[in-house]
């Protein structure tokens, strides 16, 4: 009975903490006008939308190779098939979920194959952790155009000061390191880091593609700065793919643009769209993988 009661008040919270996000776009809505909204949407070219749906596919193969060479990485032998299946299923309810929790869906799964606890957490967190430390690094580039020099300079010995920090503790504490890092090759490190630096060029790529079709006319360097502080924002778990904090975020930087808010959110609501119809493939191998979402 308690474990149900444990089980409920949880679902309620995340509920809870997923609406945030909702009630934020539903305010932005209210104060712009959808109509002209709408109609800046159904202005964008069609090639736009292919080349940016097109696009959705090398990124998730990017990813799901990323993730079948960090699984070899530590002796299991699975085939590419297995690890994208898994990957994808795990995608799907990173979409769906807030802040891309659902992602660690890969950790039971992979026990359910073989693999320990440990190495199956360790290695799902880092997956993960390939991601923040390249959009970290991408922020601190951003900060220089987007943040005052001093404000920049304070994220950029910040960023410094925690690498050179964790090096340190990795060098001088190899149980430590052992504990908290999956045992790889240095092989597998590079090719994921390569790996992952390729899918954040596929999705930058992607986003300049879609703002190509709004007609937006801002420079290169400052477009993807700024995309880089609203892709930070939007992944905070407070809504699902990012909805009204990504918003909120790209108001912030566009009106200091002067682009108009129904444009604004036009683009932003856009992005979600897209990302949800992509989404639909990863669906189907979550609904098709032997790990079902009840065990």
């Amino acid at each position: 009975m308690r474990f149900l009661r444990l089980r409920t008040a949880r679902g309620f919270a995340g509920l809870m903490l997923k609406s945030i996000g909702v009630l934020l776009f539903g305010y932005i809505l209210f104060t712009i006008d959808v109509r002209h909204a709408l109609e800046v949407m159904l202005t964008l070219p069609p090639l736009s939308i292919v080349l940016t749906l097109g696009l959705f596919p090398a990124i998730y193969l990017l990813k799901a190779w990323r993730w079948h060479v960090l699984v070899r990485g530590v002796g299991k032998c699975e085939p590419f098939a297995s690890s994208f299946s898994l990957y994808m299923s795990s995608l799907f309810l990173g979409i769906a979920t807030p802040g891309k929790m659902g992602e660690a869906f890969k950790i039971p799964a992979l026990v359910r194959k073989g693999m320990s606890w440990k190495d199956a957490v360790l290695l799902t967190v880092l997956d993960r952790a390939l991601d923040v430390i390249i959009l970290t690094i991408a922020l601190v580039a951003a900060g220089t155009l987007l943040f005052p020099p001093v404000a920049a300079a304070l994220l950029a010995g910040t960023v410094a000061a925690v690498i050179l920090i964790t090096l340190m503790v990795a060098f001088l504490f190899p149980r430590l390191r052992r504990f908290l890092s999956p045992d790889l090759p240095m092989k597998t490190w590079i090719v994921a880091t390569l790996l992952t630096i390729a899918g954040w060029c596929v999705y930058y790529l992607q986003l300049v593609v879609l703002a190509w079709g709004f007609g937006f006319q801002i420079p290169l360097a400052l477009f993807l700065s700024i995309m880089t502080v609203v892709g930070i924002v939007s992944v905070l778990p407070i809504a699902p793919a990012g909805l009204g904090t990504r918003d909120a975020a790209l108001l912030f930087f566009f009106s200091r643009l002067d682009i108009p808010a129904e444009q604004t959110i036009a683009f932003s609501f856009s992005i979600f769209v897209l990302t949800i119809l992509a989404s639909s493939v990863c669906a189907y191998y979550w609904i098709r993988h032997p790990m079902t979402s009840r065990r």
